[in-house]
């Protein structure tokens, strides 16, 4: 045998084309585990006729065919074909290549191919039994077979060995054969049966024949004076041959007309038979694509929820940052107002200082000329004077420095103060905030921890459903074996009891008397019944029994002599045969000899046959008549012996049928066994009944704990469906409370990085304004000193009129100075004020601009959330 090549479409793993040719030598086929080595296996297995879908490790013969994947569709049929070469003709047909092919469908529709050619399942066996290859044989050794074929017994080796030597062919045929010959045993049975209804219909057929002679004579007659009548209507009814003629011409045009409907349906049938062929792919997509339309409306329905959820969080953020956009712009306003008010005041006072200033320069001049006048005689005067001048001017210096000093530090008090209060409103909002993270984190720890234990439970629910699913194939594969078991045997009872009913093993005289004794009364009364019917025998001694009483079993039992008389002369007035009777009150028993029952406790011995067997007590004298003194034995050894103890004396008869009769004969050899049925007919019914109605308690039985289970899993389907959905929406919220957590956790960020901000600007006001103290403080000392140096001066100069008049320009130009003084101390704040506010200004600008672009972009994914809830709901 040389096989050449391997196609397979369909089969298992191999769902597109695959080609394996076996080149010269040894080819192997290797990879890992699962890859699909043994399908091939399988595949061979398969074409070859292997028709156990077990074999083949499937529950059926459709586990076959490629049922698809997650990404892949199932397929309608499958096709394996097996090339052998045939050039030294192994295979007993005349082709030098030979291709075996096997295509099975879905549907459970099978064909078988012969080098492309439709072929029976039996003409490929025999084919392979000619070449010594087969499902069985020695040409597939698959796993765990070589050490099955060393540990096997010897019966087992022996079928190897004899598929081997092509030995199996011919039993396979001796099997054939055989069942042809019991065919024809019950067909010659029937026959018999048929002969003797023959042999009695004989004589009253005779007289028919004898009346159809005489008919077939008149019928002669009838034909020729029909045929004159014929002549004569052909010669006188033209007209009624020519509207017969154009009847038939019409019906020919409408057969022509039919006809070619016929072929126009025949190409519609052979249009829809192709389109047939693809429905179940159609099929199959169609259900593929309702499955991924339920789990994208599924995932669709929490996309809603999710862009809703999104939206509202936008929603509320925009509102968040509209207000936040408010404050600012109106805190901008206020410091653009003050800002306002801070610039007009500075230009009032830079107007108030040219002034002052002006009025300094005049105040000079007249100074000057005084002091030019005095200065003559006035030295030391006017070096006292010179020194309360610088006293008095230094002195206004130092009013200004402190006006100034005041003024700053009202303004950095005042910064300080709103800086203050803007930290005590961050830390609130900080702590607002990182208080509804920590709530929102907690919560997301609960819904995590939720769906933890939900999965958990899920999965349980799931490997339940697995384990649920698992035993429904189990009880259906029990519930189909229990069916297929009730249904044989109820096909086997239901013929028993036609059997029974049609009295079949009976000869044709029996059989034809039972059948009128339904129908007669009269008869029936006068009937106990057939001996066969009448005992009940053990299944271990009928052969023993039915060989004991040969004929006799069909014997009929009446209750009298006269009885018996009736019936022989009905049998003679029907011509229906000969019959034996058996009138209860005429038969006479025999007894079996006390003396001898030592015999029965020999071994090997069973009993009497008559004590062995089950009857009503009336028929003691029958059955005592027929099986009295015979004895049931092991076998002819044990038989032999019980006969030589008792000297032949009684009729032994052997479980196998053998027989050893008073006189010393021995009757034996090999008999079937064409009586038993009847002995055992009833019997045999009784345990069918019994059987079946235990098989049926037990489907029963089966069928309740299958409806049980189907109950729980549809409980099971439905609760992991509840589950699944509820783990969906867990998923959901988790997204939501995680995208508010992180929400939270930025806000908090922002806040901790402006809080950190504000304490840096209000440690560095508060170093500025304990330094600003500190210089009021030193100059406050300076100026005491002063003025009391001024009062000394004052109370110990005394001056003229001039100087007097020198005296009050000075004390004019000290006040202007010292106004000056103050007034650029007052710019010197406002200044100061400007510089903050517009820092403050810029700052506000800066915020208000990042809060705008968070705006426009939570305003545009508001947007964009908004359109996508809006198609998504459409």
């Amino acid at each position: 045998m040389n096989l050449k090549r391997i196609e397979m479409v369909g089969f298992k793993s191999f769902a597109d084309y695959q080609k394996i040719e076996f080149e010269d030598g040894i080819t192997a086929i290797v990879g890992p585990n699962g890859c699909g080595k043994s399908n091939v296996a399988d595949a061979i297995r398969w074409v070859l006729g292997e028709q156990r879908s077990k074999e083949l490790r499937g529950s059926n013969m459709q586990d076959v065919i490629f049922k698809g994947t997650e990404k892949r569709k199932g397929l309608s049929f499958c096709e394996v074909s097996l090339t052998f070469d045939n050039t030294n003709r192994i295979f007993n047909v005349d082709y030098n290549e030979i291709i075996i092919t096997r295509k099975l469908y879905r549907s459970g529709e099978s064909e078988y191919l012969i080098n492309k050619t439709p072929a029976r399942l039996k003409d490929i066996v025999n084919i392979l039994h000619d070449s010594g290859v087969g499902k069985n044989g020695y040409s597939i050794i698959g796993q765990g077979m070589v050490g099955k074929i060393v540990n096997s017994k010897p019966e087992d080796r022996r079928v190897i060995f004899e598929e081997a030597a092509g030995i199996s062919k011919f039993k396979s045929k001796k099997v054939e054969a055989e069942r042809k010959l019991l065919n024809t045993q019950d067909n010659l049975n029937r026959i018999n049966d048929l002969i003797s209804e023959i042999d009695r219909q004989l004589k009253p057929l005779r007289e028919q024949a004898e009346t159809a002679k005489i008919y077939y004579e008149y019928k002669e007659r009838l034909k020729a004076l029909e045929v004159n009548l014929y002549i004569y209507q052909y010669d006188t009814a033209s007209d009624t041959k020519n509207a017969i003629l154009e009847k038939i011409n019409s019906i020919l045009e409408e057969l022509e007309y039919r006809t070619k409907e016929k072929e126009k349906a025949d190409v519609l049938y052979n249009e829809a038979f192709e389109k047939v062929g693809t429905l179940d792919i159609d099929i199959s997509a169609l259900k593929d694509k309702i499955m991924e339309l339920n789990i994208a409306i599924t995932k669709h329905s929490g996309d809603i929820s999710l862009q809703k959820e999104k939206y509202s969080n936008l929603k509320q953020e925009n509102d968040r940052l509209i207000g936040e956009i408010d404050r600012i712009k109106t805190s901008k306003e206020i410091t653009q107002n003050s800002l306002f008010d801070i610039e007009s005041g500075i230009k009032n006072k830079q107007i108030d200082l040219m002034t002052k200033k002006s009025q300094v320069a005049d105040l000079n001049e007249k100074y000057t000329v005084v002091s030019d006048e005095l200065k003559l005689g006035e030295d030391e005067a006017a070096a006292v004077q010179q020194k309360i001048i610088d006293d008095l001017e230094a002195l206004g210096d130092v009013k200004a420095q402190i006006s100034a000093l005041n003024a700053e530090k009202n303004s950095y008090e005042k910064a300080l103060s709103e800086l203050e209060e803007m930290q005590r409103d961050i830390n609130e909002k900080f702590s607002q905030s990182k208080s509804k993270q920590a709530e929102s984190s907690s919560a997301l720890l609960v819904l995590k921890q939720n769906r933890n234990k939900l999965e958990s439970d899920l999965n349980e629910k799931i490997v339940h459903q697995d384990n649920l699913q698992v035993d429904v194939k189990s009880i259906e594969s029990v519930m189909n074996e229990l069916s297929s078991n009730i249904l044989t045997l109820e096909h086997r009872k239901k013929m028993l009891e036609e059997y029974a009913r049609e009295y079949e093993g009976f000869n044709g005289t029996v059989k034809r008397l039972l059948t009128d004794a339904e129908k007669n009364n009269d008869i029936k009364n006068r009937i106990v019944g057939v001996l066969a019917s009448l005992i009940k025998v053990p299944a271990t001694y009928q052969t023993a029994v039915e060989t004991a009483l040969g004929n006799a079993v069909q014997n009929i039992v009446t209750t009298s002599d006269e009885n018996a008389k009736y019936l022989i002369n009905y049998l003679k007035q029907r011509d229906y045969g000969r019959a034996t009777f058996l009138p209860i009150n005429t038969i006479k028993p025999r007894y079996f000899n006390n003396g001898d029952r030592r015999l029965l406790s020999m071994e090997g011995c069973f009993g009497l046959a008559s004590e062995l067997v089950e009857y009503d007590k009336s028929l003691n004298n029958v059955i005592s008549s027929l099986l009295g003194t015979t004895l049931i034995a092991n076998n002819m050894t044990s038989a032999l012996n019980i006969a030589r103890s008792c000297n032949f004396a009684y009729r032994i008869a052997t479980l196998d049928g053998d027989i050893i009769s008073p006189q010393g004969s021995l009757t034996g050899g090999s008999k079937k066994a064409q009586v038993t049925n009847l002995l055992g007919r009833q019997t045999e019914i009784e345990n069918c009944a019994k059987v079946i109605e235990k098989l049926t308690r037990n489907r029963q039985e089966k069928t309740k704990e299958y409806n049980e289970t189907i109950e729980l899993l549809k409980e099971l389907n439905a609760k992991i469906k509840e589950m699944s959905d509820k783990l969906h929406n867990l998923d959901i919220e988790i997204a939501s409370e995680t995208e508010r957590n992180d929400k939270y956790s930025t806000v908090c960020n922002d806040y901790e990085e402006e809080r950190n901000k504000v304490s840096g600007n209000i440690g560095k006001n508060k170093q500025i304004l304990e330094g600003i103290i500190n210089q009021l403080n030193r100059i406050s000392d300076e100026k005491t000193t002063m003025s009391i140096s001024e009062e000394v001066a004052s109370n110990t100069s005394q001056f003229t009129e001039l100087k007097n008049q020198k005296e009050e320009y000075s004390n004019k130009i000290t006040a202007l100075k010292v106004e000056i003084a103050t007034l650029e101390s007052v710019l010197l704040g406002y200044e100061q004020d400007r510089v903050r506010l517009s820092e403050n200004l810029a700052a506000a600008n800066e915020q208000l601009e990042l809060i705008e672009n968070a705006w426009n972009k939570n305003n545009q994914a508001l947007m964009v959330a908004e359109n996508n809830m809006v198609a998504s709901e459409t």
